[in-house]
């Protein structure tokens, strides 16, 4: 039989055991657990945080590496249907052009294409990358107007709604300019570092119904035996006297109204850094753009073939032409927009893309 004193003593035991039991955790027992819930808490906030930030980078890169390469794959297929394609020194030219040096100088395109495009502003400074001419189908009243005087075509005055009109060839040639637009601006819809920007300058505006409805500041550039679109707009002709002369057959500059709408705008997210070592073209291949632009080097071509001073074994082939293109993920989600870059690769810098454009003009190309 078990002692008085223990069974008391067994009592009092399971006394303070129920009454600790219903007495709950202690003020520091919740702060400890609440201070290790919250550490686990952050942790896993952190790296979900992380993780989207990751995601959202990620996007940000595929998006504009597949934004550049639409653009290169656009700009490629206009080039292979380019009849000449300007090199860097006659993109930008290489000397005032005279009845003697006509044959062999460039008056250069930055004069006589809109302003828009090579003239620094407030908002943008505009750099001409690339310029070719491509021959492109007649506007569908003008085909139509082939069409009516077709039984007119022959004779010694050609009826006024088909005069200056190529009804034969159905085609006309068009100036095509790329430039790389570095953005400085802060309102606009383009949150880029830089921008691509495509113009053109065909001949006959897209309503026309007559061969006088032309578009301001073109000139036909093979309007003559004596033209070329080397020397283009300039044109050799002879004065009263007989005397070779060079004139400006350009009655007025192109006007920007077409750079003014975002249309114009090929890609945007374009790199503008600048490289410590200009790249240099092969031998046999001249830069494009040239100096003082020649520092840029996300958006530039070497193109082989007719260009500047070339051997006259590379005057006769058609032209190739190697394109390079970078893009730039500032300005996305993800990657805050900067002011300045430094010199050299750069981590929002997207993987460089290039590739080779052979063209297939036949203007003074030797058959083989």
């Amino acid at each position: 039989m078990a002692r008085p004193h223990v069974i008391a003593r067994l009592k009092r035991l399971w006394a303070a055991y129920r009454k600790r039991q219903q007495a709950g955790f202690t003020l520091i027992e919740l702060l400890v657990a609440m201070f290790i819930g919250g550490i686990i808490t952050v942790s896993l906030l952190a790296l979900v945080v992380q993780l989207v930030d990751v995601n959202q980078r990620d996007s940000a890169r595929s998006e504009t590496q597949r934004d550049m390469q639409a653009a290169m794959n656009y700009i490629s297929q206009e080039l292979r249907e380019a009849v000449f394609v300007y090199d860097g020194d006659c993109l930008q030219g290489t000397a005032t052009i005279t009845a003697t040096n006509y044959t062999t100088e460039c008056p250069g395109l930055l004069n006589y294409i809109p302003s828009g495009l090579s003239t620094a502003n407030t908002a943008y400074t505009p750099i001409p990358v690339l310029a070719f001419w491509r021959a492109d189908p007649l506007p569908q009243g003008l085909l139509q107007a082939c069409a009516t005087n077709a039984t007119s075509l022959d004779d010694t005055t050609l009826p006024a709604a088909v005069q200056g009109v190529p009804c034969l060839s159905g085609r006309s040639y068009t100036l095509v300019v790329y430039a790389l637009y570095e953005d400085t601006s802060t309102t606009d819809v383009w949150q880029g570092r830089a921008r691509i920007v495509r113009y053109q300058l065909p001949q006959f505006i897209g309503t026309a119904t007559t061969g006088s409805q032309t578009n301001t500041g073109y000139v036909d550039p093979l309007s003559s035996p004596n033209s070329s679109f080397q020397q283009w707009p300039f044109q050799l002709t002879t004065d009263a006297g007989g005397n070779a002369v060079v004139a400006n057959a350009q009655t007025a500059r192109p006007a920007d109204t077409t750079l003014t709408s975002n249309s114009a705008v090929l890609v945007d997210y374009v790199d503008d850094g600048l490289l410590p070592v200009i790249p240099v073209c092969a031998s046999n291949s001249k830069i494009t753009p040239k100096s003082p632009f020649n520092n840029i080097r996300s958006f530039y071509a070497c193109i082989r073939g007719k260009t500047y001073g070339a051997a006259d074994a590379e005057q006769s082939v058609n032209q190739e032409v190697q394109l390079f293109l970078a893009g730039n993920v500032q300005g996305r989600a993800g990657f805050p927009l900067r002011t300045s870059l430094p010199s050299g690769a750069i981590e929002s810098q997207a993987f460089p893309l290039q590739t080779r454009v052979l063209t297939r003009g036949i203007i003074n190309k030797s058959p083989k």
